[in-house]
């Protein structure tokens, strides 16, 4: 009898490893590599199964007047295309990139950034192997984004992203003493970012092209 209940026990402590781990595999960020047809901004919840979908009224109003017919004509190109949804990972996208840079972590930045933006990284993270620092950086807080700017070029959509956040950054040298910085006080930086995707693409993945501060 003991042991039978022991079996379940085990058999109980199995079944929710697996549902833990289902739920996080299943958790799309978008980043994932994928033959599915997928949106690097788009929220997990596909589409056709978020009753709670922002109608395009809400939509606008994340955007200036002036944007709102570029964005009807993204609109046309692909209608599961949400600006909130677009934000909400362009800020994931924004953080993951500033710490994969701090990191010298090239591997995640490559499907991340455009070839262009992945060289300018790359030099400056060979440089600063070079010189024996290392950097450490923490985002203390990101401000809502906002989209300053929306361009279409044939079916191609190019959006850029104001982020305002607080961070600390820490360079230390090849023996880990801080030689810039301070631990305990942040600066605000404003950066200006362009992603870009094409709206007729199998492929639905927002790249970053530019940046600027």
């Amino acid at each position: 009898m003991s042991q039978l209940i022991e079996i379940l026990v085990l058999a109980f402590v199995a079944a929710i490893i697996i549902f833990k781990l289902i739920s996080v595999l299943g958790e799309r960020t978008g980043f994932e590599h994928s033959q599915r047809r997928r949106d690097t901004f788009r929220d997990p919840q596909k589409p056709e199964e978020n009753h709670n979908s922002p109608s395009p009224s809400s939509e606008e109003d994340l955007i200036g007047p002036g944007l709102r017919k570029v964005y009807a004509q993204m609109l046309s190109l692909d209608q599961q295309f949400s600006l909130s949804r677009f934000l909400a990972g362009a800020t994931r996208a924004f953080e993951m990139i500033v710490l994969a840079y701090a990191k010298g972590d090239l591997k995640s930045l490559k499907p991340l950034v455009s070839s262009e933006i992945y060289k300018d990284f790359q030099e400056a993270i060979e440089e600063r192997l070079q010189k024996g620092e290392s950097l450490e950086t923490t985002i203390e807080k990101i401000e809502t984004p906002e989209i300053t700017d929306m361009r279409l070029q044939e079916t191609q959509a190019i959006i850029t992203v104001r982020f305002t956040s607080e961070q600390i950054h820490l360079i230390r040298n090849d023996k880990g003493k801080m030689i810039e910085g301070n631990p305990k006080q942040s600066e605000q930086i404003i950066d200006l970012w362009t992603f870009s995707r094409d709206l007729r693409a199998k492929e639905f993945n927002w790249t970053l092209i530019k940046t600027d501060q």
